[in-house]
């Protein structure tokens, strides 16, 4: 009876190890990106900066942009589904309102970045976050 309980122990052991094992090494990390060496710069056209983004439950994505300082951002923002808490955008930095989401819709905010520097956006919360990286 004694042997049965060690082979548990052992057993249930190395089953935990495997699966706390599997649970750490699937995970994703998020990657962090260096603001010297960020995203390229958006695409212009027609004298505009085109940015585009998804919202979804998950958050935003692509979530760093790099735009030029003067010159008019188009900001495509599509919601794929119900974003939750991603649904709603406030940038303090950059503009003064709030970009309200539809669900499965497209919107599309327009603001001209004046200075330079790195500018974040969120959801309400907080809990979504991105930035914008203005460079002369």
């Amino acid at each position: 009876m004694k042997n049965i309980s060690n082979l548990f122990y052992v057993l249930g052991s190395i089953v935990l190890i495997v699966v706390f094992g599997f649970f750490i090494f699937s995970q994703k990390h998020p990657s962090v990106s260096n603001a010297a060496s960020g995203p390229d710069l958006v695409q212009v056209v027609d004298g505009k900066q085109i940015v585009k983004m998804t919202a979804s439950a998950a958050g935003y994505s692509p979530n760093n942009f790099k735009i030029k300082a003067n010159i008019p951002v188009v900001w495509q923002i599509t919601s794929s589904g119900n974003a939750g808490c991603a649904g709603s955008i406030v940038s303090h930095g950059l503009f003064s309102d709030r970009i309200d989401l539809i669900p499965n819709s497209q919107v599309t905010k327009e603001f001209t970045p004046v200075a330079p520097g790195t500018y974040r956006f969120s959801c309400t919360m907080g809990m979504y976050t991105g930035t914008f990286e203005v460079i002369n």
